[in-house]
């Protein structure tokens, strides 16, 4: 839920060991769940995804966030 005059919350769940399919094997990965909520009267979705990309991105390869 957003209280004025907040516009988006960014949510951050628990890192947890998950099997992944990479191809035909299965490998253990460290997932984190990432939610976002926001008032679609002040940011479309479009920008709002690219965020969420951008977060996961640099989540991913730390030493981007350095270029």
């Amino acid at each position: 839920v957003l209280n004025p005059p907040e516009v988006g919350i960014l949510g951050v769940g628990t890192a947890a060991d998950t099997p992944v399919f990479i191809g035909d094997n299965i490998h253990k990965r460290k997932i984190l769940p990432l939610s976002l909520t926001f008032d679609h009267q002040v940011i479309d979705g479009a920008p709002a995804s690219q965020f969420l990309t951008a977060i996961k991105n640099y989540l991913e390869k730390p030493y981007k966030m350095l270029l």
